[in-house]
This record gives structure tokens, C-alpha cells and sequence, in this order.
């Protein structure tokens, strides 16, 4: 998924680069163990995700049904990942509280 992900923010012009394929398997699992490349990742998997949901590119303003079948579908399709995002909203929100007040100050 990471290659996917990666292939169509490049696609969209968010990052640059060569395109990845599924020969760069292992370079990119490799990279997925530094926090530089894997945390940046998780970010374009987020908006390739909503691509894939039809929803818009997360913002400030996405709602909560849309965050939490984001939060699902980064981890699968099925009752486990509609489970986790159901899951993970609560915490979401716990952090999103904090967030919101670093922003307004």
C-alpha cells in the first residue's frame, strides 16, 4: 500500500519523485523503519485512502464519520478495520481537544 499511496501523491503532485514498483518491495519496507520516511508515509497513505473512500483529502474540517472510516480503512477493509476505527475515533477525538486548543492560541 505504501507504494501505491506514494505513486498517487505523486500523481496528484503532492511529492515528487520517481515512481515506486513492486521491485522497490524491500527498499521500501526498509525504509518504512525510519521514522523520516515512515511518518511521512503514513501521511500520503491517509490521503490515498480517501481517494480510494471518495471523500475529500483530510482537513480541519473533515468529519467525524469521514476521520473514522479513514482510520478504518488504514487498516484493511472488513469488520476488523470498521472494529479499529470505531476504535480509534475515541482517542481521536481525546487528542483532536488538545490540538484544537494549540491552534486557537
Amino acid at each position: 500500500m505504501t507504494i501505491d499511496a506514494r505513486n498517487y501523491c505523486m500523481q496528484q503532485g503532492i511529492i515528487n519523485g520517481t515512481p515506486l514498483t513492486s521491485s522497490d518491495k524491500r527498499v521500501v519496507w526498509d525504509k518504512l523503519q525510519e521514522p523520516e520516511y515512515n511518518i511521512p508515509s503514513v501521511a500520503y497513505l491517509t490521503i490515498y485512502n480517501a481517494w480510494q473512500l471518495g471523500i475529500l483529502r483530510p482537513n480541519l474540517t473533515t468529519s467525524l464519520a469521514d476521520t473514522q472510516a479513514l482510520l478504518a480503512r488504514y487498516n484493511g477493509t472488513g469488520d476488523y478495520a470498521a472494529k479499529y476505527g470505531r476504535e480509534l475515533i475515541g482517542l481521536y477525538n481525546v487528542l483532536e481537544n488538545y490540538n484544537k486548543l494549540s491552534r486557537t492560541s
